[in-house]
């Protein structure tokens, strides 16, 4: 990557909720979760943010400033047997797309 560009991950409940919460609760009480949130992805070389690019979106064909429909649910997959994006869990689930911004 170089800077400015973006790239879309898909991550756990727990770095989903630790990105929009700051924190997770009890995250690390999940049987087999014991990984640190975003833990792939070093805070002062990129930004993190929720969703995806409208042209990544799979719900319709694209266009140039179309508006993504409020309805949308594909930056969410309601269950991968992947590893998360963020923390490298193992833990099958839901997914969350969020997009990793390059900085440096």
């Amino acid at each position: 990557m170089s800077k400015g560009d973006s790239y879309t991950v898909w991550v756990c409940d727990n770095c989903m909720l630790h990105h929009m919460n700051g924190e997770c609760g009890d995250c690390h009480t999940d049987p087999g979760h014991d990984r640190e949130q975003w833990i792939l992805w070093e805070a002062a070389k990129y930004r993190i943010t929720k969703g995806m690019l409208s042209s990544r979106h799979e719900c319709s064909d694209y266009e140039p400033l179309q508006e993504i429909e409020s309805e949308c649910d594909c930056e969410t997959r309601d269950y991968s047997m992947t590893a998360c994006e963020g923390c490298d869990s193992t833990l099958h689930g839901q997914r969350y797309a969020f997009t990793i911004w390059e900085t440096s």
